[in-house]
């Protein structure tokens, strides 16, 4: 039976499209701050969300997505496309949200001599449509591409402030981007507040966005302000599982809660993923601690079937150095851990070092690193149980 339908004794699964929000009351406030400066005018930074698999980026995004929306910006974004450069999202997007605004005949002209000048984009034919092209050779340069996107927000800033309204740009997976893209994308923010001109961003991904030379790393705090979305607190994580069962009458025995909590470790997604299987066990108005480890098995076949999927990626070596790191735990891994692994296992003839092994990783979205590779995570949760579960 699909958990999507389940009902029980009436009552259809709390779990179900349960926003990932509890426990974020900070973060909303942040971004609902950024929503009401740009209402007034007022230029504020852009915000940067980052978490792990299942820490709720998406949700809060979307929660940011429709507070803005309420509050009469025009809102719009995107999901950067993997394996390809940033620029044609960034066009596709500036296309749907000029057309959104409806321009007339003369806005269309005059945004066409606004842009005329742009060095990286073309502007195709000369209807009442605005369609552009990127010039793939000309957008991997940093600065040139930064310029155009700065003409691009410019245009669409001043459509929106016309009609009474303010701009906001919401882009997930912002850690797929390519590195040219995303320094252009942050010098295109940085250009725009040094130009007074208020726009909502708020860009979502994973820890470890695109690597940034050492001088533009410096500057990131100034452009934008980073959030760590982290583990959600033992308390918050047990309202995450109470609160929805409560509004239908059903309560969490003690032990019970403690398990799924402690199952759970703090990751939004696998707490509601483990809701919602939970309450395909529930025999009355109680959660008992059978329920919970049976929906616990559940929820792990789930996630075993996705980091099947997500680790197809990988090389059989990639995922035997992976599966080594899982005997020191789950995670997070020193250098230390790291280096024991390559002395036991050794690693293929491609990957050369433990640094070589953590980049390509890395790039396939498995992991999570600092930018000196001293502490490493598996970005999808409970991966090193899948790991340890199916090794030889």
């Amino acid at each position: 039976m699909s958990i999507n339908a389940i009902e029980v004794e009436g009552r259809r699964n709390p779990y179900v499209d349960e926003p990932q929000l509890r426990g974020r009351d900070a973060v909303l406030e942040l971004l609902d701050r950024l929503v009401n400066d740009v209402r007034a005018g007022v230029n504020s930074p852009g915000i940067v969300l980052q978490g792990n698999r299942g820490a709720g980026v998406t949700s809060l995004l979307r929660a940011f997505a429709d507070g803005a929306e309420r509050s009469g910006l025009t809102v719009s974004g995107f999901v950067v496309t993997p394996g390809r450069e940033i620029a044609p999202d960034l066009i596709a997007w500036f296309e749907r949200v000029f057309r959104s605004l409806e321009p007339s005949d003369d806005e269309v002209a005059q945004a066409r001599a606004g842009l005329s000048s742009l060095s990286t984009i073309t502007i195709n034919g000369d209807g009442p449509r605005l369609t552009l092209t990127v010039d793939d050779k000309a957008a991997a340069v940093m600065s040139r591409l930064a310029r155009d996107l700065v003409k691009l927000f410019t245009v669409l800033h001043e459509l929106a402030v016309q009609r009474g309204s303010g701009l906001a740009l919401v882009i997930d997976e912002i850690h797929r981007a390519d590195d040219v893209g995303f320094r252009a994308v942050l010098t295109a923010m940085e250009r725009l507040q040094a130009l007074d001109i208020s726009i909502a961003m708020v860009l979502g991904g994973l820890p470890t966005t695109p690597r940034l030379p050492p001088r533009a790393r410096a500057r990131l705090d100034e452009i934008v302000t980073t959030v760590a979305v982290t583990a959600l607190d033992p308390s918050i994580a047990a309202t995450v599982l109470t609160a929805p069962a409560a509004g239908l009458g059903v309560d969490y025995e003690p032990t019970a809660l403690s398990a799924a909590v402690a199952w759970a470790d703090g990751n939004a997604w696998c707490l509601q993923l483990l809701g919602r299987h939970t309450w395909n066990f529930l025999q009355d108005d109680t959660v008992t601690a059978d329920a919970v480890a049976a929906g616990i098995r559940a929820a792990q076949r789930s996630i075993d079937a996705i980091a099947a999927r997500e680790l197809r990626a990988a090389s059989d070596k990639e995922i035997h150095f992976l599966r080594v790191m899982t005997e020191f735990g789950s995670g997070p891994y020193t250098s230390d851990h790291l280096r024991l692994a390559e002395d036991k296992y050794g690693l293929a003839p491609d990957l050369l070092t433990p640094a070589l092994a953590l980049v390509r990783l890395l790039t396939k979205g498995i992991i999570v690193t600092d930018h000196e590779y001293t502490s490493v995570e598996f970005v999808m949760p409970k991966l090193a149980d899948y790991l340890a579960a199916t090794a030889p």
